[in-house]
């Protein structure tokens, strides 16, 4: 996923201003990250890894990974 693409996946149903601090926070993340870095979301149960343009979902969790 884009960075985008990711923004919009995590503020489905928020106010747009809440999306917008949303994408300048994954931007924040994917900065700090080497590439191949994890980044993990409990909240979203997800590991993804870091790509050139964004994430990519390593692993989706039903219950606690």
């Amino acid at each position: 996923m884009t960075l985008d693409e990711m923004a919009v996946a995590i503020s489905e149903g928020l106010p747009c201003w809440q999306q917008k601090a949303n994408r300048e926070w994954l931007e924040d993340v994917h900065g700090t990250l080497t590439l191949g870095g994890k980044w993990i979301c409990p909240n979203l149960g997800a590991v993804y890894t870091k790509t050139v343009d964004g994430f990519e979902l390593e692993k989706q969790c039903e219950t606690e990974c």
